[in-house]
């Protein structure tokens, strides 16, 4: 009984000299006291987060005095010392209108606030992304980002467009892992699940330096949501007006019965969510289903073509033939899994994706597409390993026999990684990293008529240093080495600096960029049916360029703003060139491409509840050499007005939003090998919509896209493909 007295005044006095209590910290918005739900919230040195509750709260064991950080996106952080005593300790977190300690990684692969970037970013938070209610990446990205395009028309797939540089220049990123699968040069823009993004970062300009091949126009980098603290859960759909009957009074009897039916599925999105955290274990679960319904359009005007080098000018008849944008069918489930002990940190991912896809042939086949992707990470204190692979398989499934199908593609990408961050200089933080790249093709491309695999490897390593001149100048320098199987050596430089000169802040930027010729550019020999031949060559080298940006950022309470003026040069760019009495089309390293534009972007407090929100996108001068860029609008502008209330029953977003994008010539050759100009109009695309949350749980989202019911007068791959006015309603329930 004594030794168990003894025992017991010694732990007693054991914890009091370390000052161990039960913390209760509760977490209120300023302006009106309402708990907030999903607080970060770090305590000391450990990296470890720990989440407020429903009610704000969080209980935590904790050492007094201690450091405290507090951070949610859409709030300003928090940074204080916690001094425990016996009643709660509350905190009051202000509204961040403007984001800007939004935490973002993908301009350093550091943790940096979105104010403290050296290079902008563009942010999308969640926030935005369910409160219009968008389907799709597609949709939220043209919507927010005016510079950039997608477009659906054709067999090609589709295609994406930015500032005059296609998907080729163009980095997709899933927590910062690459996708495998593509067509046409562009991934498989299905695949990006919007109902589990956290926000997504976009870096323009020249990204290879970290991120090594493609990253030479931009990174869009999607960021997937976290579990929160104890169960979790959420479910939700979307209803979206049909884009139009195309068959009626069929039955199981007819032979195209399964085309017919599959092209005028409905447009529908379910989702939802299962999350569990606890102690340092957490896991979460998404999925989605969606279907899409395919449509035709129809020309309502001849294409007129201007022959300049003969002052002619010839106009078509109304061509007949209709544009078709395909239906489709997909799942798509993800698992995430971690556990966290100490500075240890383990996790897991693994996705399915199922698509099909129902083209307009009539041949009882279509198109489906199936990815399964995985990845490991193990982070101790400053080091992080992982291992990243994604398989993506194409079929021609039969649409009599479900269980017939033959594989006609495969791509393969297994990317091991490691990076260390040095932290110990006061003012300087470096990144060390190295990181391998292999790429496996399977398809019918490199030998006539025979299916058979390529390969690839890149070999690279990388380095960065992050260093604070002083409390107002910032300088970031990078470099990457890469050895490639096939061209050998190449090296990435960057550099950055940062002038704080609050409120404004001055940012130069010097990227290299560069992308690896395709497993296609380097082996392909396809022979098109007698017509022509496409080839590959070995002895291409990467293309290169060199890209300057000059930004100006404003911030005051009212008023965000931040200009930036850039140069984009380009040399060996790839593209083909006829040989032979066109009948070889050569893959080459040909020409150079310079692209000059001015971005602006703005977002203003009009009154307390009322905000604007503006982009605008102008491409100077665009200046080709033996190859034309993207065709791509040279001016684009969205505004957006944003109404936020909080009303005594419910939580009222309403947002009215427009995107223009100006005229724009391209050339096309004819059938005698002649020049001529086609010219596309100018248009104005509107959306609406209101979206309330009741009891902090309960979403409900009405909208209308396209309201004045826009469609291009003639539809190709350089005009919209929208099939008009669309209404839709949206819910989302949190358990």
């Amino acid at each position: 009984m004594k030794t168990k007295f003894i025992l017991i005044v010694f732990i007693s006095l054991l914890l009091i000299n370390n000052n161990i209590f039960a913390a209760v910290i509760k977490v209120l918005e300023a302006e009106d006291g309402r708990p907030i739900y999903g607080v970060s919230i770090s305590i000391g040195t450990n990296k470890k987060y720990f989440y407020t509750d429903k009610h704000g709260k969080l209980e935590v064991d904790v050492s007094s005095p201690q450091r405290i950080n507090l951070k949610k996106s859409g709030y300003k952080s928090i940074l204080d010392t916690l001094y425990i005593t016996s009643d709660e300790c509350v905190y009051y977190m202000e509204k961040d209108a403007f984001l800007m300690d939004q935490i973002v990684v993908t301009a350093t692969r550091t943790d940096k606030t979105l104010k403290e970037s050296p290079v902008i970013t563009q942010v999308i938070d969640k926030e935005s992304i369910v409160e219009q209610g968008y389907s799709d990446v597609k949709e939220l990205l043209s919507a927010e980002v005016p510079s950039l395009e997608f477009s659906d028309t054709g067999p090609m797939g589709i295609q994406i467009n930015s500032g005059g540089l296609n998907a080729k220049n163009i980095l997709f990123l899933i927590d910062g892992e690459r996708l495998a699968g593509e067509k046409s040069d562009n991934i498989d823009y299905s695949r990006l699940n919007i109902s589990n993004i956290e926000r997504i970062e976009i870096v323009r300009g020249a990204g290879s330096a970290l991120y090594g091949s493609q990253a030479m126009g931009s990174v869009i980098n999607i960021i997937t949501s976290e579990p929160k603290e104890g169960f979790s859960a959420s479910i939700g759909g979307k209803y979206t007006q049909r884009n139009g009957l195309d068959f009626e009074n069929y039955d199981e009897s007819d032979r195209l019965y399964n085309y017919k039916k599959r092209l005028d599925k409905l447009n529908l999105n379910g989702q939802g969510t299962l999350g569990y955290k606890k102690g340092g274990f957490s896991s979460l679960l998404d999925f989605t289903y969606q279907t899409y319904d395919g449509y035709q359009l129809y020309d309502r005007e001849g294409e007129r073509r201007n022959y300049k080098s003969k002052d002619s000018i010839v106009e078509l008849p109304v061509s007949t033939t209709p544009t078709t944008v395909s239906g489709n069918e997909s799942i798509n489930i993800g698992e995430k899994l971690s556990y966290e002990t100490g500075d240890l940190k383990l996790s897991a991912n693994i996705r399915w994706f199922n698509l099909n896809k129902y083209d307009w042939v009539k041949d009882n086949q279509h198109e489906q597409n199936i990815d399964y992707s995985y990845g490991l990470k193990v982070n101790y204190k400053n080091l992080l390993v992982s291992m990243n692979a994604d398989n993506y398989d194409r079929y021609s499934k039969s649409e009599i026999n479900t269980d017939n199908r033959s594989l006609i593609y495969t791509n393969d990408i297994y990317n091991p990684k490691i990076q260390y961050t040095f932290d110990r200089l006061k003012n300087n933080l470096f990144n060390f990293g190295a990181e391998l790249l292999f790429d496996r093709l399977y398809s019918d491309r490199f030998t006539y008529n025979v299916y058979e695999s390529k390969k690839q490897w890149l070999a690279s390593i990388f380095v960065q240093d992050d260093w604070d001149v002083t409390d107002k100048i910032n300088i970031v320098l990078g470099a990457r080495l890469d050895e490639h199987k096939e061209y050998g050596l190449n090296a990435a430089p960057k550099a950055s600096i940062k002038y704080d000169l609050t409120p404004f802040t001055l940012r130069f930027n010097y990227s290299n960029g560069y992308r690896c010729p395709t497993l296609k550019e380097l082996y392909m020999f396809w022979d098109h049916q007698g017509m022509f031949t496409i080839v590959g060559s070995k002895d291409l080298r990467p293309e290169k360029n060199n890209y300057f940006s000059l930004s100006t950022e404003y911030v005051s309470s009212i008023i965000y703003c931040n200009v930036l003026a850039y140069a984009n040069l380009f040399t060996n760019k790839i593209d083909g060139i006829w040989t032979n009495d066109e009948t070889v089309y050569l893959y080459s390293n040909i020409g150079k491409t310079e692209l000059y534009g001015v971005d602006l972007n703005t977002k203003i407090k009009i009154v307390k509840d009322l905000f604007f929100h503006g982009n605008v996108n102008y491409l100077i001068k665009q200046h080709n050499s033996a190859v034309a860029a993207n065709i791509i609008s040279p001016l684009c502008l969205s505004g957006r007005l944003e109404y936020k209330k909080n009303l005594s029953f419910a939580d009222l977003v309403v947002n009215l939003s427009s995107t223009y994008r100006s005229g724009k010539d391209y050339s096309v050759l004819d059938d005698n090998d002649e020049e001529y100009f086609v010219h596309i109009d100018d248009y104005v695309i509107t959306n609406t919509s209101v979206s309330c949350v009741f009891q902090n749980k309960y979403r409900i989202t009405f909208g209308i896209n396209n309201i004045f019911d826009y469609t291009a007068p003639i539809v190709s791959f350089n005009s919209t493909n929208t099939p008009g006015r669309r209404m839709f309603c949206a819910f989302n329930v949190d358990f």
